[in-house]
């Protein structure tokens, strides 16, 4: 409707349009489990991402913190998934995050699924997918408990953590 208005009123204004990253543009990637044609692209997507810039978190949820914060986000689905399916989220490192949004603190962190009874992790929980491998954490005040949001920075993905994980 609006672009037959300016049409009609032989509009000379020029418009631009931003292009922004696509959400998962955002979230990190193994590039040694990706195809290689992936693969190039993905190495080219973290150089410009100028992962040394980022600070790591010296104030970070823990792992239950991190848990609680997702069963929130997720409407309490993830509670039936640690309980049933035997998993925990484990948290890596963590990156401070300036978008705080108005919160006293924010980070961002890969998270990862661990299954207690295989003593693995696992890539997501039986049924259907609904975690994403990285969130961000944030406290509305110093003190409080952490709650969780999508994540809204690009940050590395965590070798160390999944190793720590691994059989």
């Amino acid at each position: 409707e609006k672009n037959k208005q300016l049409l009609a009123s032989g509009a000379t204004e020029v418009t631009t349009t931003e292009v922004t990253a696509a959400e998962d543009d955002l979230y990190p990637v193994d590039t040694n489990r990706i195809s290689p044609e992936f693969r190039a692209l993905e190495i080219e997507k973290i150089k410009k991402a100028d992962f040394g810039r980022l600070v790591i978190a010296k104030l970070r949820p823990d792992h239950e913190d991190a848990q609680i914060a997702l069963i929130h986000l997720t409407d309490r689905k993830l509670t039936d998934v640690i309980i049933n399916q035997k998993i925990n989220i484990k948290v890596g490192t963590c990156f401070e995050n300036p978008k705080t949004a108005g919160n006293y603190r924010c980070v961002s962190c890969m998270i990862l699924l661990y299954n207690r009874e295989k003593k693995d992790w696992v890539e997501a929980p039986n049924g259907e997918n609904f975690l994403k491998n990285a969130y961000d954490f944030y406290q509305a005040s110093e003190g409080d408990i952490w709650q969780a949001r999508e994540l809204s920075m690009r940050i590395p993905y965590d070798y160390a953590l999944v190793a720590k994980y691994s059989k």
